[in-house]
C-alpha cells in the first residue's frame, strides 16, 4: 500500500531472541537492503564531532565508543517483491525489529543522553532485566544465551546485503568496536575495513536528502516524514511511487508493538482550505532539535513545518502569478522566479554557513543538531532566545493559536528509525530510473547499478561540504582484526600469489 498508519515494530529481547531468531536470521538474509540505527549511551564533547581532521576526529570518536555502550539495536529489513502495476514504482515488504542490548563492561552513560531517553519513552528497567548480553572487541564465548546480538551482526556481514544509516559515520564506528572487532588505530584503515565488512554498499539517507533530493531539512523525522507524505501524492496522480506491505502478526502478540504514523486527513486538499495558523519552533524545524526538548511551547509537529514550508512556496507562486499577470511579460515572470529563488539560496547559504550539524537522532542526546555554538548560546539564554516562525493570519482566522508540545513516550526507538531511514532510501530509489530483472538480476548488481544513482558509500559529514568516501585506498591497508575476522566469515576461495609470499615471510 502507498500509505500505512501503522509499523509494526519486533521487540526483540533475551527472554524471546529463541523464538524469534528463526524469522530474523530469514529477514536479514532475504532483504535487499537493511536500515540500521543505534541508540547509544552519549557521544562525549560534541564539537570534537565536527573537528575538521578526519583523523583527529576518528580518534575521538574511537575514544567515545570504547567507553560509551549501544542501548538498542534497530534494524528494517526491506525486501523488493515487485513493480507497481503500470511500471509506476517497487512494492516492498519490511520487516523491522528493536533489539534491546546490554553491555556486561562498564561503560558511561552520560546525564543529557539519559535525559532524552527517559522523556522519549525509553525503558531503561527493561534494558536492565531483559537486554541481550554483549562484550566489546573481539568475540567471547558466553554461556548465558545461544543467540547474539554479534552473531547477527556477523550474518549480515556473511550476506553482504547493502546497509543504510541516517548521519552513520558514528554508528559505523560504535557497531564496530562494540558487535564486531576492536577498532584500528588509524583512520584509513577503519575506512578500508568497512568497505570490505559491506561490499554490498553503504547508503545515507542525510547524504541524499541533503546532495540529491535537497530537501530544506535533513533530520531524520523531517526526510521521512516528507518522503511519505510526497509519495501519498505521487500515488493518486499516477507517478511513480512506492507500496509497503507489513508482515502479518497474529493479534495479542506481546513482543510485537506497532507505530503509528497515518498522514493527516487533509494532506490534498487546497491550500487555501487548510491554512489554519500555527506557531511552530523554528530552530527545530530547520534542524531537529530544540533547546528546550520536550517542554517547549510551540510545536514540533512535522506535518505543521511541512505545511508551512509549502504554504511559503504556495504564497510565492502566487505572487509571481500576480506579477505576470499585471506584466503579461514571461521575461520578467521568468526574472523573478530567479530573484526568488536566489534570494531564498542566499537565506539559506547564511544559516549553513553559521551552523555545523553533529550526530542527531535518537540518543545521541540531541536530534539534527546542526548548530554547535548555538547550543551552547541557547542554553545560556532565557527562554525569549527561542525563534518562533508563525504562519500568517487568514481572514477566518483572526488569532495565532499554540499547539500544546507534549512528550511523545516511544516517538524515538531504534526500531522505528532504523524503519525511516530505510523507508526514506526506499521512496528514493522507487522515483529512480531502474532495471527490469529480465535485464539485470538484482542479485549480481549493487543499488547504485540497478537504479541507476551514485550514492553508494557516501556518508553525510557535519562540517563539511563534501561527503565521505567509503573505499580502500591504494596507500592503506586493513586491520589484523578485521582480516582474522573476515577470512572466518567468508573464507576467501583461493589466495592470491602474493599473499602466499608474504605470508611465507610472516608479513601480513
Amino acid at each position: 500500500m502507498a500509505t500505512f498508519e501503522k509499523v509494526p515494530v519486533v521487540d526483540v529481547h533475551c527472554e524471546n531472541i529463541s523464538i524469534i531468531w528463526p524469522s530474523l536470521l530469514l529477514a536479514v538474509r532475504s532483504s535487499d537492503f537493511i536500515g540500521i540505527d543505534l541508540e547509544l549511551s552519549g557521544l562525549g564533547n560534541r564539537r570534537n564531532l565536527v573537528t575538521r581532521c578526519m583523523e583527529d576526529r576518528y580518534k575521538f570518536i574511537s575514544e567515545v565508543a570504547k567507553s560509551r555502550s549501544i542501548l538498542a539495536v534497530g534494524l528494517a529489513c526491506f525486501k523488493i517483491t515487485g513493480i507497481v502495476s503500470d511500471g509506476l514504482g517497487l512494492q516492498f515488504q519490511a520487516q523491522t525489529f528493536n533489539l534491546t542490548t546490554l553491555c556486561n563492561e562498564e561503560y558511561v552513560v552520560e546525564p543529557d543522553a539519559l535525559q532524552f531517553l527517559v522523556n522519549h519513552g525509553f525503558d531503561f528497567n527493561k534494558q536492565y532485566s531483559k537486554g541481550m548480553y554483549y562484550s566489546r572487541g573481539v568475540d567471547k564465548e558466553t554461556k548465558m544465551q545461544k543467540h547474539n546480538i554479534r552473531e547477527l551482526i556477523t550474518e549480515m556481514v556473511a550476506c553482504k546485503k547493502p546497509v543504510v544509516f541516517h548521519n552513520g559515520l558514528v554508528d559505523l564506528v560504535f557497531l564496530y568496536e562494540n558487535l564486531y572487532c576492536p577498532l584500528p588505530g588509524s583512520y584509513s584503515s577503519f575506512i578500508a575495513d568497512i568497505s570490505e565488512m559491506f561490499p554490498g554498499g553503504i547508503y545515507d539517507t542525510k547524504y541524499i536528502a541533503e546532495y540529491k533530493s535537497h530537501m530544506n531539512a535533513s533530520y531524520l523525522e523531517y526526510v521521512f516524514r516528507k518522503s511519505q507524505r510526497e509519495n501519498a501524492v505521487l500515488s493518486t496522480s499516477g507517478q511513480k511511487h512506492i507500496q509497503i506491505s507489513f508482515c502479518s502478526y497474529p493479534q495479542g502478540v506481546g513482543f510485537v508493538e506497532y507505530r503509528h504514523c497515518e498522514l493527516p486527513a487533509n494532506l490534498q486538499e487546497p491550500m487555501e482550505e487548510k491554512l489554519n495558523p500555527v506557531e511552530f519552533c523554528k530552530q527545530y524545524g530547520s534542524h531537529g532539535w530544540c533547546c528546550r526538548g520536550i517542554s517547549c511551547p510551540y510545536s514540533h509537529d512535522p506535518d505543521i513545518i511541512l505545511d508551512n514550508e509549502h504554504l511559503q512556496k504556495h504564497k510565492r507562486k502566487r505572487k509571481r502569478n500576480r506579477k505576470r499577470k499585471r506584466s503579461g511579460n514571461d521575461v520578467e515572470d521568468k526574472h523573478s522566479m530567479e530573484t526568488d529563488e536566489i534570494e531564498e539560496t542566499k537565506k539559506k547559504g547564511k544559516s549553513d554557513e553559521c551552523t555545523m550539524d553533529v550526530k542527531e537522532k535518537d540518543m545521541k542526546s540531541t536530534e539534527g543538531q546542526n548548530d554547535i555554538e548555538s547550543m551552547v548560546k541557547d542554553r545560556k539564554e532565557n527562554e525569549s532566545s527561542v525563534e518562533i516562525a508563525t504562519i500568517p493570519k487568514t481572514d477566518e482566522t483572526k488569532s495565532v493559536r499554540t499547539l500544546e508540545k507534549k512528550p511523545a513516550p516511544g516517538k524515538h526507538r531504534a526500531g522505528f528509525d532504523a524503519f525511516m531511514t530505510a523507508y526514506s532510501l526506499a521512496s528514493f530509489l522507487g522515483k529512480c530510473k531502474h532495471l527490469e530483472d529480465s535485464t539485470v538480476t538484482k542479485h549480481e548488481t549493487s543499488l547504485d547499478t540497478r537504479f541507476q544513482i551514485d550514492v553508494k558509500n557516501l556518508l553525510y559529514l557535519s562540517g563539511k561540504s563534501v561527503p565521505l568516501l567509503v573505499e580502500k585506498s591504494h596507500f592503506s591497508k586493513t586491520s589484523s582484526f578485521h582480516r582474522e575476522k573476515i577470512h572466518k566469515i567468508c573464507p576467501p576461495k583461493f589466495k592470491h600469489i602474493t599473499e602466499v609470499i608474504l605470508e611465507s615471510k610472516g608479513i601480513h
